[in-house]
């Protein structure tokens, strides 16, 4: 049931009881919430009587001598009811009389009903506090999406961008970000622009998924003196997609400072004028290194053109040194502008201008992760030739150095028998029988591997890389065929699997290698899963297994499971020697009652030097299982 006002009306009423009944008569926000309510009186009886005890309680009405703390606690347990009972949807209009809507027909994703006792412990978790919240929202996401498209759900998400856990804010962000634009109404209702950075939250998710549309929006933010300087920021950032806004805000580069000038600057960018480059050249001459990091979001003709007049300048700079003797002074000024030009480099991601190429070769020499990271990154946010041929220039005269980027390059634009043909001999077979020969450094193509997986809802393989805006986010782009097969046959039987670039980190396979290997398969290949079975199958007996190698195994139609559980390393202060981890593995693995057992009991043969405590666990667990017990019995 939309009850917009009675949610609002229960949310006042908790802050009443946690500040106290005596401040219930000059809570303005409480009373504003009760005459909301007002407009519900007819629809049914109890509406009338939430309320009437309402008009009590804030002093409108007779009491009757009824104590305000126990109708206080009345009222609230009589909202919390109806909230917990009603499924229907019901929508306000101008003059505050109240419908129903009928969402039997036609009603889209917009409005979706569940039972109350579905999305129960979901809204607890956003209305309560303290540890464990964060997983139960996300693991419900992930698992019953469905029931997010409930409109009660629709509040709590909105109300969640104001949660004390950061983490779970900027994960609701992302998901009401794809929600469309029915949920702009919900965002902009009692939006405050004193507020801080929940309302900072709502108005970036209304920028992008509205754009220019909601400009007048932005632009009244803008001009309000009382609004939180964090607001007003945020509100610039969403004038950048107007092109009527470019008088505005290169007024507001000269009126405003600190954050919102810059907000101007970088907004400013997005426009097409002659004023706003003439701005933004006489700005960036005087603090490259600063503001060059506010044209990182552009995609004008005339940003990739000033960054390159920029960097050709700073490149000229570099290049003076050789002629002036070194000592500290020199080493120190050398030092800064290589920082200036890494700083305008990574602002000039994405920007395709003629000297793209020859700008990247000499930079190299400076700033040379940058230019690959960037170029990266360029070649899938926008794959014009121009960095393509960079690419393979640079893989040309840096040889190995550049090889990912070049092979990137090639997986975007050449048939797959093309890119498997050129880059094969970095995966000398002869070094899989153990014989020394190593001709080149394969550890380029492998870091691109590592950023490519096979998608099997789109059928095809992605490339992936990280892009910063505002935050950072993944953006990818399909290669242009499908991977060669043969590439597996490499790959699965290569020779440092376990070299220390991929080990560091946790990941879900424990080694950054094995989970590249395990977003490669490709379910639709032939003969994959007999060698993805071996590879992974050995991989958990020689290394701590994760439930995520069983689930692969399963996914492989894998028959051996034994000693996956028993290998796991138990001793004392392992990461692996504690009763969730091992029942974790107990879940996913596809055994009978009593072979689980001897697992276990393997394990405790092993664990001697371990808690008792989890010793403890696993010999009841394994007791119960001969007896006939199920997982579900002994795990909960």
């Amino acid at each position: 049931m939309n009850l917009e006002a009675l949610y609002e009306l229960r949310t006042r009423l908790e802050d009443s009881a946690i500040a106290g009944i005596k401040l219930l008569a000059e809570d303005f926000r409480l009373k504003r919430a009760v005459d909301k309510i007002e407009s519900y009186t007819a629809a049914a009886p109890v509406f009338k009587q939430i309320y009437d005890m309402c008009l009590k309680l804030t002093g409108s009405a007779d009491n009757d001598g009824e104590s305000k703390a126990e109708l206080l606690l009345d009222v609230l347990a009589l909202v919390d009811a109806v909230l917990c009972t009603q499924g229907g949807f019901y929508s306000i209009d101008e003059k505050d009389n109240l419908s129903y809507i009928d969402t039997s027909l036609n009603s889209g994703e917009t409005f979706r009903q569940f039972p109350y006792s579905r999305l129960k412990p979901v809204i607890d978790a956003f209305s309560s506090q303290g540890s464990g919240r964060y997983a139960i929202i996300a693991n419900a996401h992930e698992k019953e999406p469905e029931i997010f498209k409930d409109f009660r759900m629709k509040y709590w998400m909105v109300y969640a961008l104001g949660d004390s856990y950061s983490e779970t804010a900027q994960m609701v962000e992302g998901w009401l970000k794809n929600e469309g634009k029915g949920i702009c109404p919900l965002l902009k209702k009692d939006f405050d622009p004193k507020g801080k950075k929940d309302m900072v939250r709502r108005l970036e998710i209304i920028s992008e998924i509205s754009g220019e549309e909601e400009n007048d929006f932005y632009k009244s933010l803008v001009h309000d003196a009382d609004a939180a300087k964090e607001v007003r920021e945020a509100a610039i950032h969403a004038l950048r997609y107007d092109p009527a806004n470019e008088e505005l805000l290169i007024a507001l580069t000269g009126s405003e400072k600190g954050k919102c000038k810059e907000a101007a600057l970088a907004s400013l960018s997005h426009m097409n004028g002659e004023e706003a480059m003439q701005c933004w050249k006489k700005a960036i001459s005087k603090k490259p290194e600063v503001l060059s990091a506010l044209l990182h979001s552009s995609t004008r003709t005339w940003v990739g053109v000033l960054l390159g007049e920029q960097i050709k300048k700073q490149l000229e700079k570099l290049d003076s040194y050789k002629n002036i003797a070194d000592n500290k002074e020199t080493s120190g000024l050398k030092k800064k502008d290589i920082e200036i030009l890494d700083a305008l480099w990574d602002a000039f991601t994405g920007k395709a201008v003629p000297e793209t190429a020859d700008y990247a070769l000499i930079a190299y020499k400076y700033i040379p992760q940058r230019v690959v990271n960037s170029l990266n990154i360029s070649m899938i946010v926008n794959p014009d030739k121009l960095f393509f041929d960079t690419a393979e220039r640079l893989y040309k005269e840096y040889k190995d150095a550049c090889a990912e980027s070049a092979f990137a390059a090639d997986l975007l634009t050449m048939p797959a028998v093309d890119v498997y043909e050129k880059y094969k001999e970095y995966f000398n077979k002869s070094i899989i029988n153990h014989i020394i020969a190593v001709k080149k450094d394969e550890t380029g193509i492998i870091n691109c591997f590592i950023r490519l997986k096979y998608d099997e809802d789109k059928k095809c393989y992605m490339l992936a890389c990280s892009k910063r805006n505002h935050y950072i986010k993944t953006v990818e782009k399909p290669i242009f065929e499908a991977l060669d097969i043969r590439w597996y046959d490499l790959l699965l039987n290569y020779k440092n699997t376990e070299a220390k670039r991929y080990t560091n980190g946790w990941n879900l396979y424990g080694n950054a290698f094995y989970e590249m290997a395990a977003q490669l398969y490709n379910p639709f290949y032939e003969g994959l899963n007999e060698m993805y079975g071996k590879f992974f199958y050995n991989h958990a007996l020689r290394k701590h297994a994760t439930p995520e190698h069983v689930r692969l195994l399963k996914r492989c139609d894998w028959k051996e499971y034994k000693n996956i559980l028993s290998s796991l390393d138990v001793s004392k202060n392992s990461k692996t020697a504690n009763s969730y981890y091992v029942s974790e593995l107990l879940k996913e693995l596809p055994m009978s009652s009593q072979e689980l057992a001897q697992e276990l009991d393997k394990l405790l043969e092993k664990g001697r030097d371990i808690y008792v405590g989890y010793r403890a666990a696993w010999r009841e667990w394994s007791d119960k299982l001969k007896n006939g017990a199920g997982l579900d019995e002994i795990l909960g």
